[in-house]
């Protein structure tokens, strides 16, 4: 998120609903993961026998007590100089070997984890054969419009003049502000009329009496002469550490 609320929480969520902006940049991390996870499958199926018995025993103590010697000979004579180094020497010290055993086990459990997140993430998001639309657009689009229709008492509505373009009701005003204050690089008018039409009956259930929004001006409800951009930036502008009077 670029803004943060000073004073208080946002009166609506900006969270992401996805860590990823786009299709492409899902599928990188995707296909990361999987060759990673496929390699340290591979490692382990090398390492370890198919069938133990008193030889593979034997041939796999070899090996160990071969790295774990390679390793003490790979440390510095100096002292280690961060927690990383000292770490490490640690792990040399104790086995080498057997404890990457269990740090690089760790390792594939939490591939396989993440795996399946984006497993997860890909299904709900991402498996279309289409371009996928702007998820956080979208989310922030229809945060707003039920915040609107909680705050103002009504459904929210959409346009733009006709003469200059630019947004006409109060709900899309404020939508391209915050558009603006998180960075978000989207036409508001698209996601405004498609988060009004995704508004359920419930939403405005909540709805509380006009002119009662604790945003104050942000929708232009009791504030007529106030500037609805200077009041939405008012609420997002960037926290700064209060200066104590006694420095």
């Amino acid at each position: 998120m670029v803004g943060v609320f000073s004073e208080r929480q946002p009166p609506f969520d900006v969270n992401k609903p996805t860590q990823f902006d786009s299709k492409q940049e899902f599928q990188r991390q995707y296909d990361a993961v999987t060759a990673g996870l496929e390699n340290l499958q591979s490692f382990f199926q090398a390492v370890f026998p198919d069938e133990e018995n008193d030889k593979t025993q034997r041939e796999y103590l070899d090996l160990a007590i071969a790295i774990d010697v390679i390793m003490r000979k790979s440390l510095p004579r100096a002292s280690p100089d961060t927690c990383t180094d000292l770490v490490r020497r640690n792990v040399v010290e104790i086995g080498g070997f057997n404890v990457g055993l269990h740090v690089m086990n760790d390792l594939r459990n939490a591939f396989q984890e993440r795996l399946q997140e984006l497993e997860d993430q890909r299904e709900e998001f991402w498996n279309l054969s289409h371009r996928a639309p702007d998820y956080y657009a979208r989310a922030i689009a229809l945060r707003l419009a039920r915040l609107y229709a909680s705050e103002v008492g009504e459904r929210p509505t959409y346009g733009t003049s006709g003469e200059t373009g630019e947004p006409s009701t109060g709900y899309t005003r404020a939508l391209r502000d915050v558009f603006e204050i998180l960075e978000i690089d989207a036409r508001e008018k698209i996601y405004a009329t498609w988060a009004v039409k995704h508004l359920n009956d419930d939403d405005l259930k909540t709805a509380r009496p006009p002119g009662l929004a604790t945003v104050g001006g942000l929708f232009q409800v009791g504030t007529k002469k106030q500037d609805e951009r200077s009041l939405l930036r008012a609420s997002t502008r960037v926290s700064k550490p209060k200066k104590d009077p006694n420095d």
